[in-house]
């Protein structure tokens, strides 16, 4: 990704993307090269399968009212969708990745997508992955 030409809030927020996705960086400034470094932390490397298949089933347009439905849809026990939300000591969930939002509405615990969580959603590793109860997401086409 050639950041030369962004400035600002954009270039932050580009670079940023780049590092969250794994993408070679680079800006030219005073005709001289700069490589940014890629990092090798990348959120895709902390989720598992189970927690890729309930970003891409979250970000599906009403997908899950409520952790019971989400249950249902990855046929997950309600137990292990606790986990894969909120995580434990070694393992963060994707609550605490800043990847979904809790919130409690009525007695029942609802699920949003976060703005890095919808990013994420819709990155390369969840792309390619076609899960159960899901279909693959298409790449956006650009015009």
């Amino acid at each position: 990704m050639n950041l030369s030409s962004a400035t600002g809030m954009l270039s932050c927020i580009s670079l940023s993307a780049a590092f969250v996705n794994g993408l070679k960086t680079f800006e030219i400034s005073n005709e001289k090269l700069f490589l940014f470094p890629i990092l090798k932390f990348s959120y895709y490397n902390m989720l598992s399968d189970k927690k890729l298949q309930m970003l891409q089933l979250l970000g599906q347009k009403d997908c899950c009212e409520s952790l019971e439905a989400l249950s249902k849809k990855t046929g997950l026990g309600p137990s292990l969708i606790n986990y894969h939300l909120y995580g434990n000591e070694k393992n963060p969930g994707l609550k605490e990745l800043g990847l979904v939002e809790v919130q409690r509405q009525k007695g029942k615990i609802v699920l949003q997508l976060t703005t890095l969580g919808k990013t994420a959603a819709e990155g390369p590793a969840i792309r390619e992955k076609t899960f159960e109860g899901t279909e693959a997401i298409q790449p956006k086409r650009s015009r």
